[in-house]
């Protein structure tokens, strides 16, 4: 089977998307389907004339349904994500929505420019228009609400895998600290950097992976490449992740697939987990809310740290992942 993937980057950069189409590249090669990536490059190397009215209103989007077309090959099967589904018409083509720029306003609103929360509403436009006709797929039901509150009517959920031979406990010394990775975008705010120094004020120590240096309250440990993560995640007590916006959230269940207990908050895969494991969930943005419940977890850590574990396995693994993405292919074609 021949399977066109249509997005922005393939390995230039190393996002969620990215791992995301890792993962999805991995299963098809292992069942022997050809993967094409549909990117940006693609489109530079085919020399795509732009349209500067279409190219102003649409960007990136509109470049990459022209290098699809430019393309003339005969695909089985497309697979877009998210707004990259904008201009794409094939018989079997499914649209992956790993994030939501109407989910990411409403939950920003009030702390975005008004510019960028213009410039957000335009988009959330465009990933709409690019969800017709399409088999819709997303990776939370946390998203699935917000997308289907927006008009954009989801058919499937397929939960990302995490490798758990990878992300797993090691015989490591755990040093008394607390940790969180994510990216430092919005100054921070979106990540809930403000929540963190908060807490780090109360005496807990925090070190932080991210893309740039989060100041003196927080520890700095760089921006660590995903492949090292599972030693550094054992050697800390626990994540601390008070994100305002996840579609899901790969980080929290890396780190509890290496028996980190976290405390997150009420959205991506925190609006499921609170009810399997409440205690690690927080439902708003204070700060003492969440030291209560590293308070809580403290208490009987080795059972939490157990429970972070089982979760992720009996939930998330790879295996799972594998089989839900083969079992909606083979119902679309």
């Amino acid at each position: 089977m021949k399977i066109a993937i249509i997005t922005p980057y393939n390995q230039e950069i190393y996002g969620g998307v990215e791992i995301a189409n890792k993962k999805i590249n991995y299963v098809f090669n292992k069942y022997n389907h050809n993967v094409d990536f549909i990117t940006l490059k693609t489109s530079e190397n085919l020399n795509i004339k732009k349209n500067r009215i279409k190219n102003k209103i649409f960007g990136d989007v509109y470049l990459t349904s022209e290098a699809f077309k430019k393309t003339k090959k005969n695909y089985d099967l497309v697979i877009c994500n998210g707004e990259y589904g904008f201009g794409i018409d094939h018989e079997n083509c499914i649209n992956i929505f790993h994030g939501s720029y109407e989910g990411f306003r409403k939950y920003l609103k009030g702390n975005i420019s008004y510019i960028n929360y213009i410039k957000m509403k335009k988009k959330a436009y465009i990933q709409k228009l690019s969800s017709k006709g399409k088999y819709i797929v997303t990776v939370s039901k946390f998203m699935e609400n917000i997308l289907n509150e927006q008009g954009i009517n989801v058919d499937k959920i397929i939960n990302l895998g995490i490798d758990t031979s990878h992300f797993k406990p090691l015989d490591l010394k755990t040093i008394k600290k607390y940790i969180f990775v994510g990216s430092y975008e919005n100054k921070g705010f979106s990540k809930g950097f403000d929540i963190l120094r908060k807490i780090s004020a109360c005496g807990y120590e925090i070190d932080c992976v991210t893309s740039e240096d989060p100041g003196n309250e927080l520890g700095y440990l760089g921006n660590i490449n995903n492949k090292l993560l599972p030693e550094i995640y054992n050697e800390y007590k626990m994540l601390i992740f008070p994100s305002r916006f996840e579609a899901l959230g790969l980080v929290p269940l890396e780190a509890m697939s290496c028996g980190l207990p976290i405390v997150t908050s009420n959205v991506g895969i925190g609006y499921e987990l609170k009810e399997y494991i409440p205690e690690f969930v927080v439902e708003d943005w204070n700060y003492k809310n969440y030291i209560h419940q590293i308070e809580v977890i403290n208490n009987n850590y080795n059972l939490y740290s157990r429970k972070a574990r089982e979760f992720v396995l009996n939930n998330y693994s790879f295996e799972n992942f594998e089989n839900k993405l083969m079992e909606m292919v083979n119902e679309i074609l």
